[in-house]
């Protein structure tokens, strides 16, 4: 096995971390809603300049958001972590991966000690060749060219238990029954830490006044190195003896306000916080009144918010500061492109294509009496250069009627809308009392990373009335489930007793934290005993997991981990041990080793009492074990990341086309085949080729669908070509073009 070469990760005091020289000033400077803390949001607030980008916190789903609004990424340089939560640097890693695709080629993270340790132990699964982590651990001042930030630390006291020996928290099935490794009895020692949380006094530099070269003429400055001098604040003599002052012929020092960035993370870091005597220099009572905050930024939870002690520290800025609220009460509006799709297909079938349960409206009332109070919503910017504070009309807005109505204006899709109706009319005679489980729920159907229409890998499978299993669980699937189920999704997730992670890559695993934590919380809400969850992965998630509960969130009692190794499917044998669970008692659960990387696996449920069989293929080339243990299944559920005449593409990273797909479901005998993991360019539809037939279907995000009908599946296509004429017409456009140089390039060879 390779060694994997590890992440260039280096700590450098400030003084020698320099940013990209500026001959001259930013002339327009904002601060922008990026996600602003609601449940479905990522934390981050993005801050733009002319010359380059600052980032707070970076949540999970902050790439995607990014992109979706267009915010320049490979301008990126710094990222200011307020404490080392998930909920802060769930997005870090998603958000390397694809600066370092952009071309960048370092970033600089400021932050708790502990940040780096975040790249350091995701190595397996992060692979940043071409980008340099640059931590700066220097808890004190930090400028470059445009900006100054003084870092405003805040500590408690912790303890934190270390583990002498190896713990036995691996569960290994056997048939009917669990047991665990014993192993040793591990000796657990606890030793006093230090947990942080960093406030951000900012303030950009002060831009020279202009020239008025009207007032210059007036007053008979002659060309030359005078004017100069003017410019730079210095008076002059004029030739004839004339004293000319800079101020008379120089406009205003434009003036950039201080803002502040802070969090008050949990209780107890409450008193600390609001007795921190650096923050009475930016209060009402600072001796120097010039740096009194504008703007301050809270990413501090609703339930610390709202308490009295931190209500009065919020009173001691002047009623002039603006509070700006990046919490869970927020709006949990923040994609406009999920909506639009989401309407427009729900135009094909309601039932399948539910609505999402996101509302504009906030929760009023939580700040007190704090005057000049505002709850975040997305996109929203606080224009500090020009200085005109917030601007409401940014945010951004839903507007329903007009999806529907771009729907409608499609050339001939009412009238494919009304035979399509019918013929699911039609159909539903013959289907309707089919199986209603297991009910496949898609949130997460692209590929390597998430765009604006298709998150990244995540399946949810409702086995039973009250029973779930999750298949993959990328970057943002949390957001995915509240925005699909509403305020069900606790019921979700108390329900939800198996977690299954084909393999390392991190599109497939960086949403499972927040689940994790997430259902604890509900756990807690609920004040009921928590119930692990089985989480089935390769080893090196076990070993991630293990790192970061050691250095950031101790998320190991949540979970019993059960490697995939130990359930796979045998082979030599064809048969299927009978991996079974105290949890979900009624499914057999197996694993198939495929080709795609280091310990990546498929997976096979089944019900004993149903007689359903899903296999679900992870990522993979074509894989005959796969064909040999899925024989005769109800669904395969299987990866088709790339078209057909890019096979070639797909070979060398390990992933089918859409015919090898659709081909291994007709080796299986499968009785129902769906496409997902489709490579970002396909960002609606897939390609589709002469295979494609009435016992194939293709998944989108926030598709729900039951057994009985995924006969309407095929019967979507060319209703779905219609509504994205345009984006069929480019992908079949890229394809033409691309045959077409492969042909010249045949000829040419051929000639020599």
């Amino acid at each position: 096995m390779s060694k994997v070469k590890p992440n260039k990760i280096s700590r450098k005091p400030t003084n020698s971390i320099n940013s990209k020289k500026c001959r001259y000033l930013p002339s327009e400077i904002y601060l922008c809603v990026l996600g602003n803390g609601s449940k479905s949001s990522p934390r981050s607030l993005y801050l733009f300049t002319d010359h380059s980008r600052y980032l707070f916190n970076c949540g999970e789903g902050t790439q995607r958001l990014a992109q979706e609004y267009k915010m320049k990424l490979s301008k990126l340089e710094h990222v200011f972590i307020t404490h080392k939560s998930w909920e802060n640097c769930g997005g870090l890693l998603g958000l390397s991966l694809t600066i370092q695709d952009a071309g960048l080629s370092k970033i600089i993270l400021h932050g708790p000690t502990e940040m780096n340790s975040l790249y350091r132990h995701s190595e397996t699964f992060v692979y940043l060749k071409n980008l340099e982590i640059v931590s700066n651990e220097d808890h004190g001042h930090f400028c470059d060219d445009n900006i100054e930030v003084q870092k405003i630390p805040i500590s408690v006291e912790t303890s934190k238990e270390s583990v002498s020996e190896h713990s036995s928290d691996s569960v290994k099935s056997s048939s009917s029954n669990e047991s665990f490794y014993a192993g040793h009895k591990s000796k657990k020692l606890r030793t006093s830490t230090f947990d942080w949380t960093i406030a951000y006094a900012c303030k950009f530099k002060n831009k020279q006044g202009q020239l008025l070269m009207e007032k210059c003429v007036e007053f008979g400055v002659p060309v030359g190195p005078l004017l100069g001098n003017l410019k730079d604040g210095k008076d002059v003599v004029l030739p004839s003896g004339k004293v000319i002052l800079s101020k008379d012929v120089v406009s205003p020092e434009e003036v950039c306000p201080f803002f502040l960035v802070v969090e008050c993370p949990s209780e107890k870091f409450l008193e600390p916080f609001v007795s921190e005597s650096q923050f009475q220099d930016y209060q009402a009572d600072a001796t120097d009144p010039s740096k009194i905050a504008s703007l301050v930024v809270h990413f501090t939870p609703s339930e610390i918010l709202k308490s009295p002690l931190y209500q009065k520290w919020m009173q001691r800025f002047p009623s002039t500061t603006c509070h700006l609220i990046l919490n869970e009460d927020c709006s949990t509006v923040n994609s406009c492109a999920v909506h639009r799709i989401q309407h427009q297909l729900n135009l094909l079938h309601p039932q399948m294509f539910s609505l999402l349960h996101e509302k504009e409206e906030v929760k009023k009332d939580i700040s007190g009496m704090i005057p000049n109070t505002i709850q975040a919503c997305t996109l929203e910017r606080y224009n500090l250069r020009p200085f005109n504070g917030i601007d409401k009309n940014s945010a951004l807005k839903l507007q329903p009627d007009e999806f529907i109505e771009e729907a409608m204006k499609a050339e001939g899709f009412e009238i494919l809308l009304r035979e399509l109706k019918y013929k699911i009319e039609e159909k539903e005679k013959t289907f309707k009392n089919g199986n209603l489980y297991p009910e496949i729920i898609f949130l997460g159907t692209g590929s390597s990373i998430p765009s604006k229409l298709r998150n990244v890998s995540a399946i949810l499978v409702k086995t039973s009335e009250k029973e779930y299993i999750l298949m993959d669980c990328g970057e943002g699937t949390y957001g995915q489930i509240l925005r699909l189920f509403g305020d069900k999704n606790e019921d979700l997730l108390l329900h939800l007793s198996v977690i299954f992670i084909s393999h390392m890559h991190a599109d497939h695993h960086l949403g499972l934290i927040t689940i994790l934590k997430e259902r604890k919380r509900i756990f807690n809400k609920l004040e009921r005993n928590y119930e692990k969850i089985r989480l089935i992965g390769p080893m090196n998630l076990k070993q991630w997991l293990k790192h970061y509960s050691m250095n950031f969130e101790n998320v190991k009692p949540l979970y019993k981990f059960v490697e995939c190794s130990s359930l796979e499917h045998d082979e030599l044998f064809n048969l299927h041990f009978e991996n079974t669970f105290q949890c979900c008692p009624d499914l057999l659960i197996s694993t198939v080793p495929v080709n795609h990387c280091q310990d990546a696996h498929g997976i096979i449920v089944s019900s004993k009492s149903s007689k359903w069989k899903l296999v679900y293929s992870g990522d993979t080339e074509p894989c005959n074990r796969l064909v040999i243990a899925g024989k005769d299944c109800s669904l395969l559920i299987h990866e088709a990341t790339m078209e057909d005449d890019l096979a070639n593409e797909a070979a060398v990273k390990r992933h089918c086309t859409t015919s090898q797909a659709i081909e291994i479901g007709k080796q299986m005998n499968a009785q129902y085949t769906l496409l997902t993991h489709f490579s970002q360019r396909y960002a609606k539809v897939p390609v589709f080729t002469e295979n494609f037939h009435s016992l194939v279907g293709f998944a989108f995000d926030n598709m729900k669908v039951h057994p009985n009908e995924l006969h309407i599946l095929p019967l979507l296509i060319p209703a779905l070509n219609c509504l994205f004429a345009e984006d069929v017409e480019d992908l079949h456009s890229r394809m033409q073009k691309r045959l077409q140089k492969s042909k010249l390039m045949e000829s040419m060879l051929a000639e020599s």
